[in-house]
Formats: structure tokens, C-alpha cells, sequence
């Protein structure tokens, strides 16, 4: 999986952006102050010694008065500021209510389904054939799909899962979902991503196109805090459409 340099969905980086706002109000609220010092000392004293000591402290009223506001909106731009995503290892099914780090996920038990949406499983040399040349293949499990008799490759199904795969768990102990899907699709090279309905199991779905030798892929991928997963299709070009057989494929293959 690629990764990008930038979580820009982290606590670190969102307090980062926080202290960002909070220099800048300091330092506009400490250039107002010393610039305003010569009008909020009077200046030139002129007049009856009661009227310029009124004007006086009016000046500073209002210096302390604009140096208020400037607090109040650097408070407000700081807190706006501050929205971390939970990471992906604190995502539950369902509503993915927020949760300690240290829960473990629910188990899950991912299969290939042999048949589903249409598709089939391909087996065997079928199987074989359809994986081979693709070099070395990331952690997980893959399975093949054609249609009917065709043996032709229509749909991959991807699954790799904390139980599987260690490297995953610490991703997902260190990455938003948002974050682990920048990677994902950054590393497929998949362009125009939309999000949609993760359906029952909770976690977020996301499809987008990447172009083939052979014309256009939907490639299609999900994440909670135990699997990450992925559908690829060769005879769809509708990201909706991707997305309804993504989750019937995720709803067969995950237990």
C-alpha cells in the first residue's frame, strides 16, 4: 500500500493546525497593543487635565475591546480547527460508534462465496490462471470471479484482515479510514472516488475508476477496524452500480 506523507486527519496534525491559530492571534493581539501604545497613552496632552484622562482611558477601552475580539476569533478558528477523525481501529459495525483503542475488533471470518451478484468463483486452473503474472501481491487473500461459462476474469474480490496480517492492525491503530483510503487508491492509481452506503457492516465504502489495458476499472474498497477489502470489476461503468455488487460481495465473503 502506498502511503502518503500527510495524515491530515490526525490529532497530531489538528493540534498542529491549532497552535498554527493560536501563534497568529498572540502575535496580531501583541501588534495591536504595541502599536496602539502612543494613542492609548494620549499623545500630546492638550486641554483640561479631566478631559484627556476621560480620552484616555476611552482609547484603551477600545484597544482592550478590539484585543477581545481578536481572542474570541482566534478561539473560534482554532476550535473550527480541531476535528480529528477516530482511527480506523476505533470504527465498529453499525453506526461505528467511537471506542477505546485497546477493544478489539469483533472477529471476522472472510471466505470467498462461490457464487454471488451474478458472478462465479473460479477455481482451480481457472484460478491459477487468472492470478498469474501479477508479481508479488501485498498480504491478504484474493479470489476470482467470471461470468457464466467465460472464464475471463469480471471481478476480483480482496480481503486482508487484522487476524492475517499484523501490519494491518498497526495501519489501522495508526490511520483514519479517510487516510487508509488516500493510500489505497493512491497505490491502485484510482482517480474520481466516491463514497457511499457501507450497508450493515458498518465501516465506509468507497469505488472510482482506474484505466485498464483493456478500457475502464471500477475499483471499489471498504475498511472497518478488522478487514480491509476491495472489489475490482471489468464490466462496470457506473460507480453506483460498483458499489451495490461491493457490498453484496462484502456481505457473502465476511462472517
Amino acid at each position: 500500500m502506498a502511503l502518503l506523507s500527510v495524515d491530515d486527519t490526525s490529532k497530531s496534525y489538528a493540534a498542529g493546525q491549532v497552535m498554527g491559530v493560536v501563534l497568529v492571534t498572540v502575535a496580531v493581539m501583541f501588534l495591536v497593543w504595541r502599536l496602539s501604545a502612543s494613542w492609548r497613552g494620549g499623545g500630546a496632552r492638550t486641554g483640561v487635565e479631566g478631559e484627556s484622562g476621560v480620552r484616555v482611558r476611552r482609547r484603551r477601552t477600545t484597544v482592550v475591546a478590539v484585543l477581545v475580539a481578536i481572542a474570541a476569533v482566534g478561539s473560534v478558528t482554532a476550535a473550527v480547527n480541531y476535528h480529528p477523525e477516530e482511527r480506523a481501529a476505533q470504527t465498529r459495525s453499525g453506526v461505528t460508534p467511537s471506542a477505546p483503542e485497546e477493544s478489539a475488533p469483533a472477529p471476522r471470518t472472510v471466505t470467498g462465496p462461490q457464487e454471488v451478484a451474478g458472478y462465479r468463483l473460479l477455481s482451480g486452473d481457472e484460478a491459477q490462471r487468472a492470478g498469474a503474472g501479477q508479481g508479488k501481491l501485498p498480504a491478504g487473500k484474493r479470489w476470482y470471479y467470471g461470468k457464466g461459462a467465460d472464464v475471463s476474469v469480471h471481478a476480483v474480490l480482496f480481503a486482508d484482515t487484522v487476524e492475517w496480517d499484523p501490519g494491518l492492525g498497526a495501519e489501522k491503530r495508526k490511520y483514519s479510514i479517510t487516510q487508509e483510503f488516500r493510500n489505497f487508491f493512491a497505490g491502485a492509481r484510482v482517480r474520481d472516488v466516491a463514497s457511499f452506503d457501507a450497508g450493515p457492516l458498518g465501516g465506509r465504502l468507497s469505488c472510482g475508476y482506474r484505466d485498464g489495458r483493456t478500457g475502464g476499472i471500477v475499483i471499489c474498497a471498504w475498511s472497518d477496524a478488522a478487514t480491509l477489502g476491495s472489489l475490482t470489476l471489468t464490466d462496470v461503468t457506473e460507480l453506483p452500480e460498483a458499489a451495490q455488487k461491493a457490498a453484496a460481495f462484502r456481505a457473502a465473503a465476511e462472517h
